[in-house]
């Protein structure tokens, strides 16, 4: 985030003078933080480093008549969310104001994005993770120069104070600042005074965050006393800042403060590390080119370099096991961080990647870093939870003062493991294996409920209890109003997101109106049904509605298959059979003609054509081997035209038209239509599960055919694309097809590579194959 601040220069009437000749309107500052807060049981060589660069643009200097000078700084201007501050001063450069906000941000009116109504501001104070406001930034872009003369030698002292409180957090820091002229010198032509000072002061902050388990903030405020060394380059003519230079470590007390009143406090320690660099406009600019320029092509793969990563990628056992014992010897955050990185392109197959990883969680709780192997369980969508882990994360959720002694953020794994047992419910899977938790960790889990004495661990076992045997446990967790996603289950709210409604299942006589705001987490009328009775209604399914109709049935013994059924049967209009056959088509109840599909899709009717989409779909679900030749050879002959030479595809049953000719979406050229062929020369590899005599004779000089399933694009291969054909099938007029494309170039700003894919739905019609429905996905 673009944060503002603002500089001050030494004021008298001949440095005042001086200053208009570098004005302050587009100034820029960069500045760039390395920071940390460490609790009692946090050690330095597990704990990394919270980093960030602000761009600082300076606004305006203005004097009033009592020679009180202000200068004003803002983010980027392009941008309508900016942050700004202000520093006031007098004739002798000594501070007497700074102060600092942010600009509002237009909202639509009604529309919750979070739980928390201060949330979103929050995430403005934050730059790299942690807390940063305008005032603490601006603050260390003052350089106080006001020595008796400039000459090195003297000194002079200054009363640091400043504090700014937003949305429930503040920062604030006193002091007393010592400053020494140490010597001038000449740099690009013009003359500058280094400057050297020590602060000693109090750094008091509260943070807080909004904790979903205990629906309120969780507030830490902190004290800590120490120092701030720096030094620093300032223009002899202008007093301008040039660069500065800061380490600061300060230590004494973090307190966590629940909304039940408990509190708890360890001692921390407060680590930064701050540079500050100076630029006018047009120089900063020509930088910001250059960078550019210099800068590795952006990619969202990340490619092995280097000897080392290359055999990790290539599964070499060896060089992994070498990496992981240099990773458990160091005690450097940051070299701990760089082979974490590395090792990451270790890549074999999934049963040996899990083993592998059990070893490295192993490792690194032998290694003393704890708090890293906790929070490796804290999700447990990562990590499947046995009663081993289990009983090394409890006595962090049982005691909130060691979490936080630890540094550990515990109530998100009260959040994460009620999330998994509701979204993989035991009572509603079969497989054990699939369980978010091992039977005897889920159980382990249950008894919670009653051995316990923190209130999340209870309301936590109840959970696992709930997910074991809901009928038995579904009257107690009514009881608790504070469980809100299990309640949303027992409830049957499909749902779930924040901006629902959130409205429970409708009853078994309801109507279809209250279907589809069941569906779509909002009130839909008979009023906005008549004012389109030809459109279909927009329905939103997704798996949270699956679970809630596995819960209803499990807990009421209602069956919805057959309530749809009969709500189909009676339906008097299109759009009521259109919702009920949507419902249906979820759970594999509704098998349509594929005749009467195909008709559906060729009438004028919206609300049949839209029938005609959702048959199809259903349709082809039930699908199984692949076509005849005939129709293979047609498919990725087409395919293969597409995506190569960027033809257009077949057109579509709703417009008659083609859809713009996407390609693989990998590059503007393609994008316009030129294809795979017409781009840097490469070669092409194409896998498909056969290959017919006809598609040889016209591709084989153009594509080289691959079955393996285990290829890989290689340096080696470079320049050259992989094509990949999916999903072919056909019932009836029915087909399918589709095509991923991994394309990639090596240059001298390294790999650039992009990955997407098409998918198209058919029908055939007299005139041919048509597009009934196409899905695009691009990296």
């Amino acid at each position: 985030m673009l944060r503002l601040a603002l500089a001050c220069w030494l004021l008298t009437g001949a440095a005042l003078r001086a200053a208009a000749q570098w004005p302050a309107h587009g100034t820029v500052y960069e500045r760039t933080v390395r920071e940390r807060w460490l609790n009692e049981h946090q050690q330095p060589a597990f704990t990394p480093w919270a980093a960030h660069k602000s761009v600082i643009h300076l606004d305006s200097l203005q004097a009033n008549a009592a020679g009180v000078t202000t200068f004003m700084a803002t983010g980027d201007p392009r941008q309508t969310n900016r942050t700004r501050a202000r520093v006031a001063f007098d004739s002798a450069g000594r501070v007497v104001s700074l102060g600092g906000s942010f600009d509002s941000v237009p909202r639509r009116p009604g529309v919750r994005l979070t739980e928390d109504p201060n949330q979103s501001e929050r995430f403005r104070t934050g730059l790299g993770g942690v807390t940063t406001l305008p005032v603490a930034i601006a603050w260390d872009l003052i350089p106080a120069m006001h020595p008796a003369r400039l000459a090195a030698g003297e000194r002079w002292t200054d009363s640091v104070s400043w504090s700014q409180g937003y949305v429930g957090e503040s920062q604030a820091l006193h002091g007393v600042r010592t400053s020494d002229l140490v010597r001038d010198s000449v740099i690009e032509g013009r003359r500058y005074w280094l400057v050297r000072d020590t602060l000693r002061g109090t750094w008091t902050e509260q943070v807080s965050e909004y904790e979903r388990t205990l629906f309120a903030d969780v507030i830490t405020s902190r004290v800590a006393h120490g120092t701030v060394i720096g030094q620093y380059l300032v223009d002899a003519a202008t007093r301008t800042l040039r660069s500065r230079d800061d380490t600061l470590e300060f230590t004494g007390t973090a307190t966590l403060r629940l909304p039940d009143g408990r509190t708890f406090t360890a001692p921390t320690t407060f680590q930064q590390a701050r540079h500050l660099e100076g630029f006018d406009s047009t120089a900063y600019a020509a930088l910001v080119i250059a960078r550019r320029a210099a800068a590795p092509r952006f990619s969202m793969f990340r490619f092995p370099t280097g000897s080392a990563e290359e055999a990790l990628a290539a599964g070499n056992a060896a060089v992994r096991d070498s990496l992981l014992r240099l990773f458990h010897q160091s005690r450097d955050v940051d070299a701990r961080a760089a082979l974490t990185a590395t090792l990451s392109q270790w890549r074999p197959k999934n049963k040996n990647y899990r083993a592998y990883r059990d070893t490295v969680e192993a490792g690194i709780l032998r290694d003393g870093d704890t708090t890293s192997t906790v929070k490796l369980l804290l999700d447990p969508a990562m990590t499947r939870l046995t009663e081993t882990r289990l009983r090394l994360v409890l006595p962090f959720l049982r005691d909130p003062g060691r979490a936080f002694a630890f540094g550990i953020p515990a109530g998100q794994f009260f959040e994460n493991v009620e999330q998994r047992l509701g979204e993989i419910s035991p009572a509603l899977t079969p497989d054990t294996t699939a369980w978010p938790c091992t039977p005897e960790a889920c159980t382990m889990l249950a008894h919670l409920r009653t051995t316990e004495k923190e209130p999340r661990l209870r309301k936590l076992g109840l959970a696992a209890a709930f997910s074991l045997d809901p009928r038995r446990w579904v009257d107690s967790v009514r009881a608790d109003s504070t469980f809100t996603l299990v309640r949303y289950r027992i409830d049957g709210v499909g749902a779930t997101w924040i901006a629902s409604t959130h409205p429970p299942m409708p009853a078994a006589d309801a109507d279809w109106l209250a279907w589809v705001a069941w569906m779509n987490g909002k009130p839909f009328t008979a009023d906005s049904a008549a004012r389109t009775p030809d459109a279909p209604p927009a329905l939103r399914y997704s798996d949270t509605h699956q679970r809630a109709v596995a819960m209803i049935e499990l807990l009421t013994r209602r069956d919805l298959t057959s309530e749809w059924q009969g709500h189909l049967a009676r339906a008097t209009n299109g759009s009521e059979r259109y919702v009920f056959e949507t419902l249906l088509s979820h759970r594999d109840a509704w098998h349509p003609d594929p005749d009467s599909v195909a008709t559906w899709l060729q009438t004028d009717s919206k609300i049949d054509r839209a029938r005609g989409q959702l048959g199809a779909s259903t349709v082809m679900a039930s699908a199984h081997g692949l076509p005849d030749s005939a129709t293979i050879t047609e498919l990725i002959d087409r395919m293969l035209a597409h995506t190569v030479d960027g033809e257009a595809p077949w057109p579509s049953i709703a417009t008659g038209r083609g859809p713009t000719p996407v390609g693989n979406l990998l590059d503007n050229a393609t994008r316009r239509g030129a294809g795979l062929a017409a781009q840097t020369p490469q070669t092409i590899y194409v896998k498909t599960p056969v290959v017919t005599e006809a598609m040889r004779a016209k591709w084989g000089s153009r594509v080289t055919w691959i079955t393996d399933s285990t290829w890989a694009l290689t340096k080696e291969r470079y320049p050259a694309a992989e094509i990949t054909i999916r999903g072919m099938a056909r019932v009836g007029a029915f087909a399918s097809v589709g095509a991923d494309v991994f394309s990639a170039r090596a240059d001298d700003k390294g790999i650039n590579a992009g990955q997407g894919g098409n998918s198209y739905l058919l029908v055939l019609t007299k005139e041919g194959w048509k597009i009934v429905g196409v899905s695009t996905w691009v990296v």
